[in-house]
């Protein structure tokens, strides 16, 4: 759900923008990181996954340059960091949402554009004994219109739910 619009978004930022270093957070089993090295011809790309299980599947598929078995939220607050784009797929419903936002906030001015894509309603408890997959949270668009939002799409399939984000970041 809503892949089809960030791969819009990210075909947007590789015909406009000079984009050279991605970080995937919450990468899971590497989707976004395979679209964007397929895009974005010398990309750098980070990956930060918190369950140790997919975190060895993302190095062993050789998506990624570099890969961070963490959190990225303690991660962020104690490194100094720049990043052409950040996504978040399907990531920050797992964090409080004001620690999310915090998240956002951080990312905003250390990075020239944010891609975020966010589950509308939907519960989700432990998967295979990962608590980290549970849903605490839900961002929305009242969240985020104080932003340079510059796509937006909102997509329903059955009971779920998504949408995604294009957001400009204060790096220039």
């Amino acid at each position: 759900m809503c892949d089809k619009d960030i791969i819009g978004f990210l075909i947007k930022l590789s015909r406009f923008n000079n984009i050279k270093y991605c970080f995937d957070v919450g990468a899971g089993k590497g989707k976004y990181g395979k679209i964007v090295k397929d895009l974005f011809l010398g990309l750098y790309v980070i990956a930060f996954e918190i369950w140790k299980d997919d975190a060895d599947l993302l190095i062993k598929n050789h998506n990624y340059d570099k890969v961070y078995n963490t959190d990225f939220y303690s991660w962020s607050i104690k490194n100094n960091f720049k990043a052409d784009l950040i996504i978040f797929g399907d990531v920050l419903e797992h964090f409080s949402k004001s620690k999310a936002i915090d998240i956002i906030e951080l990312c905003l001015y250390k990075c020239k554009w944010i891609i975020i894509n966010s589950p509308i309603g939907y519960i989700e408890n432990p998967i295979n004994g990962n608590i980290n997959e549970t849903h605490i949270s839900e961002i929305s668009i009242n969240d985020l219109v104080k932003y340079d939002i510059r796509g937006y799409a909102k997509e329903k399939n059955g009971i779920l739910e998504k949408q995604c984000f294009l957001i400009k970041g204060y790096l220039e």
